[in-house]
């Protein structure tokens, strides 16, 4: 049975399940988290520390006795290789989104050209199909003309020769409208 549904009416979605089309995604998500990623080494760092220790709290008897002492304080250095970083992760990520931009065209192209190999075979068996269903009722003329002695045999086995040539054909085309239909799929 080579009668499927309309696969030419499916949605751009299938390309989800492309495995090319994935890692070019994934690449290009990996690109954008390390220019974000770089983008944090401009701000400050914060540090909070406590520090426990002893203490003289006023009193010379206390001295010795643990106290939690708190310290916070911002650090603000910035490397200025920080901003070739940030320039070459930003071009890393022009160049994943172009990439991926790629992939996904040459993947609806490899989509578009299945669809017209198949519609094509599917154009061909039908005529293919309909050129056999003439010659089978030619054939079927001939048979019921040598049955009443009008047509001789060799010219009904000439007419079968013909009849089978024609079924060749269209079990090839049919086999040609398959494999389309599985390189579609693939």
């Amino acid at each position: 049975n080579a009668s499927f549904p309309n696969v030419a009416s499916l949605p751009a979605t299938v390309l989800d399940d492309r495995p090319d089309v994935s890692i070019a995604e994934l690449q290009y998500k990996l690109a954008v988290q390390n220019k974000a990623l770089a983008y944090t080494s401009l701000l400050p760092t914060v540090q909070l520390d406590t520090f426990q220790g002893a203490s003289n709290v006023g009193d010379s008897n206390t001295f010795g006795q643990l106290a939690e002492i708190d310290d916070a304080y911002i650090n603000w250095i910035i490397n200025p290789a920080v901003f070739g970083q940030i320039d070459a992760y930003n071009a890393s990520q022009k160049a994943a989104y172009y990439a991926y931009i790629d992939v996904v065209k040459k993947a609806l192209q490899d989509v578009d050209n299945s669809l017209s190999h198949h519609q094509t075979a599917n154009e061909r068996y039908a005529l293919t199909k309909q050129s056999y269903q003439a010659i089978k009722q030619k054939y079927d003329l001939t048979v019921n003309l040598y049955k009443r002695g009008i047509r001789s045999y060799q010219s009904t086995l000439k007419e079968k020769l013909v009849l089978d040539r024609a079924a060749i054909d269209l079990n090839q085309m049919k086999l040609m409208q398959m494999i389309t239909l599985v390189n579609l799929y693939q």
